[in-house]
């Protein structure tokens, strides 16, 4: 446990237990959400990477293909 977490509960505990169960409640809401967001992140992560790649090689395509042109006068 961090030093920070750790005062966090110390702090927590001057407060009767009616407001120590809603922080609890929503601590946990809020700690179940954070893993959600993590395991969706972590799942769109191969399609992140996919996309990225292709915008790349699109870009790199453009890029290319302005400095190869001749000019003609």
């Amino acid at each position: 446990m961090t030093p920070n977490f750790a005062l966090l509960i110390e702090k927590a505990a001057i407060f009767p237990a009616v407001i120590q169960y809603e922080m609890a409640f929503q601590w946990l809401d809020d700690i179940e959400n954070e893993l959600q967001w993590q395991i969706t992140l972590e799942q769109a992560q191969p399609k992140l990477e996919f996309v990225a790649l292709a915008a790349l090689q699109q870009s790199n395509l453009k890029n290319n293909s302005k400095t190869s042109c001749p000019t003609t006068f």
